[in-house]
């Protein structure tokens, strides 16, 4: 027996079977932060770098609480791991900022 799949595209988000898929806030989101990430890179500003992470790690955070409330834990632990991960670098990054000017 063959399951028809119905795709519907509205502006926001797409329909697939019942549930809702963001897909284009996730790629939007995902675009914009890679051309920011490779300006930073160019211009080599630590404060830009700085900021860029907490950007980073509050998005990340934000894709763990909605992994957690899907009760999925890939989508909850990759995400978690990631926002630990850049906070780490943004602390090795301050600290070597800091030593640096000093």
């Amino acid at each position: 027996m063959k399951k028809d799949i119905h795709l519907k595209a509205v502006p926001t988000k797409i329909i697939y079977q019942g549930k809702v898929i963001y897909t284009h806030y996730a790629a939007s989101r995902s675009f914009a932060l890679l051309v920011v990430i490779l300006s930073v890179g160019r211009f080599r500003s630590p404060q830009a770098l700085l900021a860029l992470s907490a950007v980073m790690t509050l998005i990340q955070l934000g894709n763990a609480v909605i992994g957690f409330q899907l009760h999925d834990a890939a989508k909850s632990f990759g995400p978690l791991g990631l926002a630990v991960l850049t906070f780490v670098a943004a602390l090795f990054l301050m600290s070597a900022t800091h030593q640096q000017w000093s």
